[in-house]
């Protein structure tokens, strides 16, 4: 599998849009000093190049699907205006006299997903966790960590590079939203879009979570 090796500590990192993946890069770039001029932009010193099987240690970051897919909304379509009338036409200029809604909402997003994913930067923030793994699943790495378990990732890298590990918070831009944000209709669709990733991450999260938290946030 293609990944990121950090050679002197022999540790594998196959990372994914918008699960941390900004975050973690730069740190890992400024652990292991590598000359770079422009930190805010680490996907451009750091890339998905090298074959990590052979690694010792070789870790994921994970996420719930829909909260990926929110998250992706909101700082790609709200914060960076990647669905703008600007950005399209000069990114995808073809697709830019079929846009139905420039800067979308998150309904009409939803609704016209299937459009707006041909833009590459939606698409590739937005396609699934299990599309990055090249037909593996979870037990291929020796380290899985949920987004929640950021703490926990930064004490142990703290131990494996002798020093204490802070990630920075990058990529955080754009409105908050959680589940609530959502109706019956677009649960549905969206565990329908992401039912192949909720299969590969079952042990970790479930559509009956979703369920769960999204009742226990609407009827409060």
């Amino acid at each position: 599998m293609k990944g990121h090796i950090s050679k002197k500590h022999n540790l594998g990192y196959r990372f994914i849009p918008k699960v941390a993946s900004s975050s973690i890069k730069t740190k890992l770039l400024e652990l292991e000093k590598i000359n770079i001029t422009d930190l805010k932009d680490p996907h451009k010193k750091i890339s998905n190049n090298q074959e990590i099987d052979a690694c010792e240690r070789r870790f994921i970051f994970i996420r719930d699907p829909i909260k990926r897919f929110l998250s992706a909304y909101s700082n790609r379509v709200g914060h960076h205006q990647e669905l703008s009338k600007e950005f399209v036409k000069q990114r995808s200029p073809i697709l830019y006299y079929f846009v139905p809604h420039f800067n979308p909402n998150l309904n009409q997003f939803i609704r016209y997903y299937k459009l707006y994913r041909k833009v590459r930067a939606i698409h590739h923030h937005t396609k699934p966790i299990s599309s990055f793994l090249g037909g593996h699943d979870l037990s291929f790495f020796s380290d899985v960590y949920k987004i929640e378990e950021l703490a926990k990732f930064e004490h142990e890298l703290s131990g494996i590079y002798s020093q204490e590990v802070r990630l920075p918070r990058k990529q955080t831009g754009g409105k908050k939203l959680t589940l609530k944000s959502l109706n019956k209709r677009q649960i549905k669709y969206l565990l329908k879009l992401y039912d192949q990733d909720y299969k590969l991450l079952k042990d970790h999260y479930t559509k009956e979570m979703v369920w769960d938290e999204w009742k226990s946030l609407t009827n409060n």
